[in-house]
């Protein structure tokens, strides 16, 4: 994905890109006026997302097949899960605020070790219609990495 914002407007590479329906991506490469983005649906994108009626976490990632879903892995298979929960940003994500809609559960089934179940997601944002979107600025987050960069010391 290719936005017309860049450098001049403040745009820096790890910025959260959301729309009107919930996550779009991360910000990857800048230039004066514009920015590249690598959406939601892409394999190589990350994020970390929880069930909201439960707070239990995982990675969201895109298996690469269909754009209307994504996967929510990692969770216990004691774990209760309803269809149609919703998934939204967990605070572990570092680029996303906490409570940005990612999508609804739509079917469920334990990974292969058995142990934790892999979620199948449908994801909020429509990608096919995909027009405007809002580029994310944490104006804490500097401080955050500081006060954790401590911890490593």
């Amino acid at each position: 994905m290719t936005l017309n914002r860049g450098s001049v407007h403040g745009i820096k590479p790890n910025m959260g890109i959301i729309g009107g329906d919930g996550v779009v991506g991360v910000v990857k490469d800048v230039s004066e006026h514009f920015c590249t983005a690598v959406p939601l649906i892409n394999t190589s994108f990350r994020v970390s997302g929880r069930l909201k009626s439960n707070m239990n976490f995982g990675p969201v990632e895109w298996k690469g097949s269909d754009y209307r879903y994504t996967y929510l892995g990692d969770i216990p298979r004691h774990v209760e899960i309803t269809i149609g929960d919703t998934v939204v940003t967990d605070s572990r994500s570092q680029v996303f605020p906490q409570g940005i809609l990612i999508g609804t559960v739509e079917s469920f089934d334990l990974q292969e070790d058995q142990n934790f179940n892999e979620l199948k997601l449908k994801v909020s944002t429509d990608f096919s219609s995909l027009d405007h979107v809002y580029i994310i600025k944490d104006m804490m987050k500097l401080e955050l990495q500081e006060l954790e960069g401590k911890l490593n010391q």
